[in-house]
């Protein structure tokens, strides 16, 4: 979150115990608004969103079409665009290379419906690096949307949910003045609607019980594409896990 500066204060009439201060954060086209308690900010959060126009609806049937099509045994080309109301916030490694069977083995597992977890004992091994790569390879499968959520904080996770049917997502109406718990709700509505979507949750392995809902909601919304990156696997039903090891290396 971004600091908050005193000019964006506004002052609360006194009360007992730590002074109380409203504050209200601009971050881009975006204010966030909330009450801080000794200088940390504490209690509900608003975030208001500037007035965009709604996102044309999805075509059911060509989303369907779409997702049917996603390739598990060619590994396309990096898409240029994603589909709209998407929020992707990573781009592409030019460089990417040698995980074609990696990436053959996430489509499968994708288009079999799995919550598939990119699990390994080894950090920094290239689990996020795939999911990116995953992302703009079979994203344009999902018209629905691809939607990444840094998992990296528990505290972070809520507002990472809200973001993605903010302006820089779906651009869902109603968000402007809703608590943070009631934009997260509205998204997991809207994600839970009929069309073909792809979830990537990151760096999981430390928010499990954060994750918890996953199980039974992905049941309530089986045509969810869920893509976890974590150093264990979450134990989901159903869960397809790929270990992901290090890239083979050549002659010295």
């Amino acid at each position: 979150m971004a600091a908050l500066n005193p000019s964006d204060e506004t002052k609360q009439p006194e009360a007992a115990g730590p002074a109380a201060r409203q504050h209200t954060v601009n971050i881009g086209d975006s204010a966030i608004v909330g009450v801080a308690v000794a200088g940390d900010v504490h209690g509900s959060v608003t975030v208001q969103y500037p007035d965009l126009p709604p996102l044309p609806p999805v075509d059911q049937t060509a989303a369907e079409a779409a997702f049917a099509q996603l390739p598990v045994d060619a590994v396309p080309d990096v898409a240029r665009t994603l589909p709209a109301g998407s929020r992707m916030p990573y781009q592409p490694n030019a460089v990417f290379t040698g995980r074609d069977d990696e990436l053959r083995a996430v489509a499968a597992a994708l288009a079999a419906g799995d919550a598939n977890v990119i699990s390994t004992g080894i950090g920094g091994v290239g689990k996020t690096s795939l999911a990116i790569e995953a992302a703009w390879r079979y994203g344009p499968h999902f018209l629905g949307g691809v939607f990444w959520v840094n998992c990296a904080e528990a505290v972070n996770i809520p507002s990472e949910i809200a973001q993605c049917g903010g302006p820089g997502g779906l651009r869902l109406a109603g968000m402007a003045g809703l608590s943070l718990d009631d934009q997260v709700r509205l998204v997991r509505a809207e994600w839970a609607r009929e069309t073909p979507r792809l979830l990537i949750f990151d760096n999981c392995e430390a928010v499990l019980d954060e994750l918890a809902f996953l199980p039974e909601w992905l049941r309530r919304a089986p045509q969810i594409a869920v893509l976890a990156t974590s150093r264990e696997p979450l134990n989901f039903a159903g869960e397809a896990v790929l270990l992901l090891g290090g890239l083979p290396t050549g002659p010295a």
